[in-house]
């Protein structure tokens, strides 16, 4: 599939390849601040009260930061 579209298939080859991003700082702010923005919007003023980030983004967040921490250093 990938051959045909002159891409190499990652999986046969022993070459790996992992993005690191510039500023992992700034991407986790962008990112926590989208989750709230979105729980702001989706969410009772109810629910908000008790708290602002449902599970799911809680996690999101969680296994970002891992990743991030070690993107960071990396660096």
């Amino acid at each position: 599939m990938f051959q045909s579209h002159g891409l190499k298939d990652s999986s046969s080859s022993s070459e790996s390849f992992t993005f690191i991003l510039q500023n992992p700082r700034s991407y986790y702010k962008f990112l926590m601040n989208k989750c709230i923005g979105y729980e702001l919007q989706h969410s009772s003023p109810e629910e908000r009260s008790i708290k602002i980030l449902s599970k799911d983004n809680v996690s999101l967040l969680n296994e970002e930061k891992i990743c991030l921490t070690i993107a960071i250093v990396i660096e």
